[in-house]
């Protein structure tokens, strides 16, 4: 423990507070940094299936049929 002036208590407490405000805030950030992440990821392996389907039926010599087309 460090020694604080009485005078300077109130300040001090008032600027740790503030400091955990700040801790606290950095900590949701890297969360959801983290989670964009995770999302872009999921997203990029989403679209590189699509990719590899759309590859895969113009290499077969057919076009992938829309929902509305398969049902007719």
């Amino acid at each position: 423990m460090i020694y604080v002036p009485q005078a300077a208590e109130v300040n001090v407490a008032k600027e740790a507070q503030r400091y955990r405000g700040l801790r606290k805030a950095r900590a949701q950030l890297a969360k959801l940094s983290q989670e964009s992440l995770d999302i872009i990821d999921q997203l990029e392996c989403v679209l590189m299936t699509c990719e590899d389907i759309r590859d895969s039926t113009a290499k077969a010599g057919g076009t992938p049929k829309k929902d509305s087309e398969k049902k007719k």
